[in-house]
């Protein structure tokens, strides 16, 4: 069962109109989230934002009275979601770069897979046949060595690295840029289950966060942080995994890459 901090934390993730941008900066003031929790119910994290008081405000007002403490918990406790705060015990020190999530949202039977050797395997959605039998076999490749396979869970590359990670009964990480209640795409509802009863899904959105565009490049930062390795296979040169790609040599981690198939 989350404690009462990680459900606090929760509730304000949860709130209307919060973003990566804002939960960072209002737990950043009040690293505890129950102290946060009881800043947002007096009305006073405008202090805590960026931006103009006539948005600040405003805002802070609205959120004092929409943080719903006891139907978040009501609803980790019912899915079984764990929460993971930044600075705490089993927040990964890997996802604590500048800029990187507050708070996670994490279900799955093995969360302990996350402290394995990990690779981040991402790609087109447009991928050819070679590349998706090479993204494949690169992932039931490193699951067969006990590596943890990373990926955004999206149609193409990453969901064949996935699918070739639990080819070799792997472990692997899923990060999607939804809430862990919404499976997109849509056709990937069995890899969703799969990785759920194999190894975790995360992302920092709450729960009921459809598929926004402008959620993924913001997604591929997670990925990029968890990955001791990323490896780009057939990327297009503005794609999602270019964006992956930048955030992992920001991160100073090592970039491979697949550019082609390697049976040509």
């Amino acid at each position: 069962m989350p404690t009462p901090a990680e459900v606090a934390a929760a509730a304000i993730a949860s709130l209307p109109g919060m973003t990566p941008s804002r939960l960072a900066c209002v737990l950043a003031r009040w690293p505890d989230p129950l102290q946060a929790a009881r800043a947002v119910s007096e009305g006073r994290t405008g202090e805590a934002l960026a931006g103009p008081e006539d948005r600040r405000g405003p805002l802070a007002a609205q959120w004092s009275g929409k943080l719903d403490l006891a139907g978040v918990e009501r609803t980790l406790a019912r899915r079984g979601t764990r929460i993971w705060v930044t600075g705490a015990d089993d927040f990964p020190p890997e996802v604590q770069e500048p800029g990187g999530p507050a708070v996670l949202f994490v279900e799955g039977d093995h969360p302990e897979v996350v402290d394995r050797p990990r690779v981040a395997i991402v790609g087109t959605r447009a991928a050819t046949p070679h590349g998706l039998a090479d993204a494949h076999e690169l992932g039931a490749h490193l699951a067969a060595h006990g590596v943890t396979v990373v990926s955004g869970m999206a149609i193409g590359i990453d969901t064949a690295a996935h699918e070739g990670a639990r080819s070799a009964s792997g472990c692997p990480v899923g990060v999607v840029a939804t809430g862990l209640d919404i499976v997109y795409p849509q056709r990937n509802v069995r890899l969703f289950d799969a990785v759920r009863r194999h190894g975790v899904l995360m992302g920092e959105n709450p729960f009921g966060t459809r598929p926004e565009p402008p959620r993924f490049p913001v997604r591929n930062r997670i990925i990029a942080a968890l990955a001791d390795v990323l490896v780009v296979v057939e990327a297009t040169a503005r794609g999602g995994a270019r964006i992956t790609a930048e955030w992992a040599l920001h991160y100073g981690r090592p970039v491979l890459a697949l550019p082609g198939s390697r049976r040509n």
